[in-house]
């Protein structure tokens, strides 16, 4: 992703990182648990304590390069 300069200064008086990516992606999921359409039963959740994500401290797999058989854009 390449920012122009004016996006760079607005990212790094937000407190830098390309927007806080991963708090986004955490934000995302957790908001998933949450709204009954995402739920395979449509039950809502009673505390968001039961239903917390495990979140990895590394990739799993550790390969260098793309995995294989994963789609791609060229």
């Amino acid at each position: 992703m390449q920012l122009d300069e004016a996006q760079q200064d607005t990212v790094a008086q937000a407190g830098g990182g390309p927007y806080r990516l991963r708090y986004g992606i955490r934000g995302n999921n957790e908001w998933g648990l949450r709204v009954p359409r995402c739920l395979s039963c449509g039950q809502w959740p009673e505390e968001m304590d039961d239903t917390l994500l495990t979140w990895a401290d590394e990739p799993s797999d550790t390969r260098p390069g793309a995995v294989e058989g994963a789609p791609a854009i060229a």
